[in-house]
C-alpha cells in the first residue's frame, strides 16, 4: 500500500551538544539540541529574535525567524534549543539558526 506523502511522519534526529562544544565548533552533526541558560534576548530589525544561551562565560546564539516563530524565553530561563548549527561569518560566533523547537 502506498502512503500519501502528506500522511508520512518524518522525524529528525537532533544530536545533543553542550554550549561549549558548539561555541568551539566541535560538533559532528548539523541538527543539534543545545541546553543552556538564557542571558540575553533581542528582537532584531530583520524580524529575527536573538537568544544568547550560556554555560558559564561561554555562549552561543539561537535565532528564531519569522517563518518558524518560537516562544520567547525569559532571561534566566534554562531551555533546550533544537535546530541547525552554523557559524555566523559576520559576527564570528556559532549559532543555532534557525531554531526549529524551543523546550522549557
Amino acid at each position: 500500500m502506498i502512503v500519501p506523502l502528506l500522511l508520512q511522519i518524518t522525524t529528525r534526529t537532533y544530536w545533543p551538544v553542550t554550549v561549549t562544544q558548539l561555541a568551539s565548533g566541535h560538533v559532528a552533526h548539523t541538527h543539534v539540541a543545545v541546553t543552556g541558560t538564557v542571558n540575553y534576548v533581542k528582537h532584531e530589525s530583520d524580524g529575527d529574535t536573538h537568544i544568547r544561551l550560556v554555560d558559564g562565560i561561554i555562549f552561543i546564539i539561537a535565532e528564531c525567524i519569522p517563518k518558524l516563530p518560537c516562544r520567547i524565553p525569559h532571561v534566566g530561563e534554562h531551555i533546550t534549543i533544537k535546530g541547525i548549527s552554523r557559524k555566523d561569518g559576520e559576527h564570528g560566533w556559532w549559532e543555532v539558526h534557525p531554531v526549529e523547537e524551543l523546550i522549557p
